[in-house]
């Protein structure tokens, strides 16, 4: 993809102005390149994954799409890039709060990284369950479609890792707890 090269340099500087619709789609457009790019997209590395956080600001739109576009980046070149930066950052910006149609892209990264047993996934499992509680709280706004599929890993968590699932579980505030306890129902 020839055009990804011409295009890159232009989405990435059109994360910086104040125009929040400029940020949010450039964040949205870089996570298409990164899903129809090959290994070049890649090569930018952890330079590429800084714009659409550093610059979003507090727009919740910019921050979704941003999560979105990370979500695409780690789906398609996980291993291109420096999870154990980016993930953190990644995960204290989800649930996503404004565009709800690109959740399913984020907890269908975040739920691969935990099923393949990514070490850095795993040893953030205290932040990961605090997104998925989070997504299942009586006021989340995460489609219902998207919240079965955290029910389904949590319950898949908790299978596998029983003992170290609810010392995490226990440690967490009793909104979370009770929000984590429905996926058990």
């Amino acid at each position: 993809m020839d055009f990804v090269e011409g295009v890159l340099p232009v989405v990435l500087q059109d994360l910086a102005p104040d125009n929040y619709v400029l940020k949010s789609s450039s964040a949205f457009c870089m996570g298409i390149l990164a899903e129809i790019s090959d290994d070049k997209f890649f090569s930018e590395g952890e330079n590429m994954l800084q714009p659409p956080f550093e610059s979003v600001g507090n727009d919740d739109d910019v921050v979704d799409y941003a999560c979105a576009a990370v979500a695409r980046m780690i789906i398609v070149g996980g291993a291109n890039l420096p999870l154990e930066v980016v993930l953190p950052v990644f995960l204290g910006a989800l649930p996503l709060k404004a565009d709800m149609d690109v959740s399913p892209v984020c907890f269908r990264c975040l739920d691969g990284l935990v099923s393949s047993q990514k070490p850095v996934a795993m040893n953030l499992m205290p932040q990961v369950l605090d997104v998925y509680a989070k997504a299942l709280t009586l006021t989340s706004s995460v489609e219902e479609e998207s919240q079965a599929e955290v029910k389904n890993r949590v319950r898949c968590l908790l299978s596998a890792y029983e003992a170290q699932m609810k010392e995490v579980i226990a440690q967490m505030s009793p909104d979370a707890q009770t929000a984590l306890s429905s996926a058990l129902n």
